[in-house]
């Protein structure tokens, strides 16, 4: 059981990472389009990483007790709205 708990939080871990990955870059490519700025000063990589981290945190906190199955749907539903914004956004 206690190895089973491992497993499940070591998939736990790369989910968010991959989601956070995700939501980063969703904030910084919106807004890159908003400011219309081929080089962002630094304070917007901060903005997009506190972003990226607070709805991350809330999403952690709403889903922890959620199946794996349906964990891992959520990361794809993250990967297809990163798709939507990077193709989408300030078009």
């Amino acid at each position: 059981m206690e190895q089973a708990k491992k497993e499940e939080l070591q998939q736990d871990l790369w989910r968010f990472i991959i989601i956070g990955s995700f939501l980063y870059s969703m904030f910084y490519t919106t807004l890159e389009n908003i400011v219309a700025s081929d080089r962002l000063p630094f304070r917007y990589f901060v903005i997009a990483g506190v972003a990226a981290f607070v709805v991350e945190a809330v999403l952690y906190f709403w889903i922890r007790s959620w199946p794996g199955r349906w964990k891992t749907a959520m990361v794809w539903l993250t990967g297809v709205l990163w798709v939507g914004v990077c193709l989408f956004v300030g078009r």
